[in-house]
């Protein structure tokens, strides 16, 4: 038998202790204990001897203030505290163990956590076995529960002693010697976790319904601490079929030390053999196992054999629409029918081909997301060309990068103001002969004659002449490159429609290369689970997401399919258009939701009626309740009801009233925002995929939807964990690779065709995906922007005022950073400088400071604006190996340093602060990250010049 030992971060930080026994033979299973109050790891000696000589491992952890670990003896502040502790044991064992079978054993208390878990986390485990669990009446005596709950609410620390009997442990004489010595052992229990428990038993004895994991439990008849009818009452509750109660008599409180300890032992022994009959065994001490191969969908795919403007055809035929595609702008809205569109596509085609563009050729579009790109788009891929969509807020030089890797042969630009601005960049690429431009001013001719003749460049209105010149030709109606039909017949499902750039770990971007069949079989699999999604006009759907990126392409395809009426916003005037259009279906990105949820809440406490407000405010709690996906009580519905009559149903009419549909996508949305905006009637799917992926893997059903995951796979994908946790997919929307970077493809896709999405995650026992972390070295913004922050760190650590650096920003606005000065070399300059103080006085120095905004904005050129760090704050620490801040290779540890400068970080964006308790008044950051430099002179290094180049379009182009 093989003993390990070690510690883990816990919940919020707190330094927990573990054990850990291995067989030296083949391992059947991992099995974690986690003891009762007053316990630790040790005490289960016993359940050790036993199960690891059959070929189980075994953990166990210490709990907060328990044995070894850090924390108040005997106290939480609340009950997420222990389930998180075991939640990242449970994700500590994971990295070494990966997929092999893990059983939770809980004793007593320890019962009650394990049970709390497995309701709310039944996808992490295989089953669970629970001895004297903590679940109904507990022999404490009645006084000092009195005092634990009067007490919770004004002195949460003050600790009790439980009250009970030693004698009541064990029957053996010699094990309850060794309890009675034990040091590590105790009895005080403080008046918060009182509160806690009860709380969390009251709502595990509610939700036992619905349990979906196997289930042993174990109970003495004669036990004097934890009642055996809590352990019936419950057992009976549970529905899941797979369930086993066993009660032993005479047996006392702790089971694994009393007298028939061996019966109980191999009533377990058994019961996990049963179980583990078809589930997966893992060799000792392996950090692999075999991946867990899921069963294909067996949905039939008929998405699949269809190419893009063939969707725009179908919907023509089917489903004409006098109003299937709308452009807002400033003098209102206009409409054009499908078949309009399905004309403009045509023209556009063999007016590319006419200009002596052949299939295969590379178009990039720089375009501004409205019906002008849907149109040029759609002529692109009817022609047989391959368009290359480049995000307006990429700098110029990657904008310029990505023309040149491309080899792009033409580029189609919105209008003659971002053209101008373009020109001067398009200098040096051999293969762009000619400029498209979508909109024009009346005085073309003559402003084009300013603008220069190389490349060649043409209005989209003459390319869409050419093209119908081409049409009604009928010098050549058989040739390739004259006719439609010829044009429709050219183009293949298994073409290359488009290549997409993204920014790689290391900043640079490459090219994703996706076929008709990837895109748009994943589109028409998506709108397919849609239950109850109309045709035609029926549906209106709001759009003002950048059609450069995959999601808003992937939308608008699947709406053009079904014929629904699409109205083209942008984002500073969506929220109006909203209550204007009142769409059915509507995507967005997080960060608009959260804004918008930010909204209701400051205008609920502005209600200029007392009576409106305190509504408000008991509505908004009501609310808060809701968990989606979850069962609840029986008087919560009429209380819901009661509240969006009085209050929820107006937040609707912020959506237009007449929504089926919200998708969110691109970055986490908060599960507080989901549920909130749910419970008032307003329809939140979550969704998650990737560029490489076609564009969705998973997304919640409006019938199968649950906050904190991103739903079920679609029809066609497959899903696997990796053994490393990752989430891996497999289907016939995964792209073929990276343009011209095949290193980079290989490192993308395996041996057997499965994509390495970069996304820790695992499944729920429904089979809903939840995301719990990022493999790649890269984070999302909530605007759904992903940051490399490794090269951004690089420039920042070059200058020799700053020892270690590290951005922030996953799931926030902007991007930030946490920088920790070199702080001898600061002290030779501030002495130079002849300014005084101690390190903390030099860090609020005013001089100081600009010295590191000026290496913040010369780090910051060459970046997007949106990647830009637009708020630091100087933290006076050392990272070393030591202090765990630096791992073995000298590089931060990113988890590490977010727990232990938490606050440092909520600065940054101006967060409420965590408080000690939650009773404590909460008080809102009202100090900028970066104080305000006074007008005052400083010695200031010389200042660095950042290119136009090396810096995003104008905002005026992309907002």
């Amino acid at each position: 038998m093989k003993h390990t030992e070690g510690t883990f971060e816990g919940f919020a930080g707190c330094n927990l202790y573990f054990q850990s026994w291995h067989p030296e033979q083949s391992n059947s299973a991992i099995v974690v204990l986690i003891h009762g109050l007053g316990g630790h790891s040790g005490i289960l000696s016993n359940v050790v001897e036993y199960l690891v000589p059959q070929g189980y491992e075994v953990y166990a952890m210490d709990l907060r203030g328990h044995g070894r670990s850090q924390g108040q003896r005997g106290h939480i502040d609340d009950w997420q505290e222990f389930r998180e502790d075991l939640r990242a044991f449970l994700a500590r064992i994971r990295l070494e163990r990966a997929r092999c079978p893990v059983v939770l054993w809980g004793h007593s208390m320890g019962g009650t956590i394990v049970l709390d878990y497995a309701l709310r986390s039944p996808d992490a485990i295989q089953g669970v076995i629970v001895s004297a669990p903590a679940l109904g009446q507990i022999k404490v005596p009645p006084h000092k529960l009195l005092v634990g709950g009067v007490l919770s609410k004004f002195l949460p620390h003050f600790s009790l002693t439980a009250g009970l009997a030693n004698s009541l442990a064990t029957r053996d004489r010699e094990a309850l010697a060794v309890y009675l010595q034990d040091p590590l052992r105790h009895e005080l229990g403080s008046a918060r976790l009182v509160t806690e428990f009860f709380g969390t038993v009251d709502w595990i004895n509610y939700h036992a319904a619905e349990l979906r994991v196997p289930l042993l439990m174990m109970h003495g008849t004669a036990d004097g601490v934890t009642s055996p009818q809590g352990s019936r009452a419950f057992f009976e509750r549970v529905l899941w079929p797979d369930k086993e109660h066993h009660e032993y008599p005479g047996a006392y409180h702790d089971l694994y030390d009393d007298l028939d300890r061996m019966t109980m032992f191999n009533d377990v022994e058994v019961w996990l053999d049963r179980h583990l009959v078809d589930l997966e065994r893992c060799d000792p001490y392996s950090a692999t196992c075999k991946l867990v191969q899921p069963t294909p969908s067996i949905a039939p795919l008929a998405s699949l054999g269809k190419t893009l403007p063939g969707l725009l055809d179908a919907a023509c035929e089917r489903h004409p629409n006098a109003q299937a595609v709308n452009q807002w702008s400033t003098v209102g809205w206009q409409s054009w029918s499908n078949r309009s569109v399905q004309r403009q596509m045509e023209t556009t085609a063999l007016g590319l081909r006419d200009l002596g563009l052949n299939a295969g050729d590379r178009v990039a579009l720089i375009m501004q997301s409205n019906v002008d790109f849907a149109i040029a788009d759609l002529g692109c891929l009817l022609a047989g060309l391959v368009d290359v969509p480049i995000d307006l807020t990429q700098t110029l030089e990657n904008m310029r990068w990505a023309l040149q890797h491309s080899g792009a042969k033409a580029l189609v630009v919105t209008n003659v103001d971002l053209l101008q601005t373009l020109v001067p960049h398009l200098t040096d690429l051999p293969d762009l002969m000619q400029v498209i431009v979508a909109t024009v001013p009346a005085d073309w001719d003559e402003v084009k004659s300013t603008i220069g003749a190389t490349p060649v460049i043409y209005a989209l209105a003459e390319v869409q002449a050419r093209g119908e010149k081409v049409q009604w030709s009928t010098t050549d109606p058989g040739s390739s490159a004259t006719t439609l039909a010829a044009l429709r017949q050219g183009v293949k499902p298994q073409d290359l429609a488009t290549i997409i750039y993204i920014p790689s770990e290391t900043g640079e971007l490459q090219g994703v290369m996706l076929t008709h069949e990837n895109i748009a079989g994943n589109a028409l699999a998506t709108f397919g689970e849609l239950a109850n999604l109309g045709w035609g006009e029926s549906e209106s759907a709001l759009a003002f997401l950048p059609l450069t990126h995959i999601f808003a392409r992937h939308l608008l395809y699947g709406h053009l399919y079904y014929g629904h009426s699409i109205y083209f916003s942008d984002a500073k005037h969506v929220i109006k258009h909203l209550q204007e259009i009142k769409p059915t279906v509507f995507a967005t990105v997080p960060l608009l939701l959260e804004k918008i949820y930010q909204q209701i809440r400051d205008r609920g406490g502005k209600l200029k009626s007392h009576w409106a407000r305190i509504a408000f405010a008991w509505a908004l709690q009501v609310a808060q309740r809701h968990e989606l996906g979850q069962v609840t009580d029986r008087v919560y519905p009429g209380l819901l009801k009661l509240a969006d009559r009085a209050v929820l149903r107006h937040w609707r009419s912020l959506f237009g009233g007449r929504l089926k549909y919200l998708l969110s996508g691109g970055a986490a949305l908060p599960a507080t925002v989901t549920n909130v905006l749910t419970a008032a009637g307003i329809p939140v799917l979550q969704g998650y995929g990737l560029t490489q992926s076609g564009g969705v893997v998973c997304f919640n059903r409006p019938d199968f939807n649950r906050a904190g995951t991103v739903g079920a796979p679609i029809p066609g994908i497959e899903l696997a964990i990796g053994p490393d946790q990752e989430v891996l997919v497999r289907g016939p929307y995964v792209t073929s690779g990276y343009y011209h970077n095949p290193i980079a493809t290989a490192a993308l896709i395996d041996a057997q065709g499965w994509l390495h999405t970069g996304d820790f995650g695992s499944m729920t026992m429904d089979g809903q995906l939840q995301i719990t972390g990022l493999k790649k070295p890269l984070f999302k913004l909530s605007i759904g922007k992903y940051i490399a922050p490794q090269p951004i760190e690089r420039r920042l650590n070059a200058a020799p005022l700053v020892a270690h650096v590290m951005l922030t920003g996953g799931d926030r606005q902007f991007c930030g950073a946490l920088i920790f000065p070199n702080l001898p070399v600061l002290r030779a300059q501030a002495q130079a400088a002849n300014w005084v103080g101690d390190d903390d006085q030099l860090l609020q120095n005013p001089c100081i400071v600009a010295w590191y905004q000026a290496i913040v904005d010369t780090a910051n050129c060459h970046l997007p604006y949106w990647s830009v760090v637009k708020r630091f704050r100087l933290v006076n620490a050392e990272l070393t190996i030591d202090n765990g801040l630096l791992n073995r290779h000298g590089e931060i540890h990113r988890h590490r340093i977010n727990h232990e400068y938490a606050l440092a970080i909520a600065s940054i964006y101006g967060d409420e602060l965590p408080q000690p308790h939650r009773k404590q008044k909460r008080k809102r950051v009202e100090t900028a990250a970066v104080p305000t430099i006074p007008a005052i002179s400083c010695p200031m290094p010389p200042a660095a010049t950042c290119d136009p180049s090396a810096q995003s379009l104008h905002p005026r182009f992309t907002a």
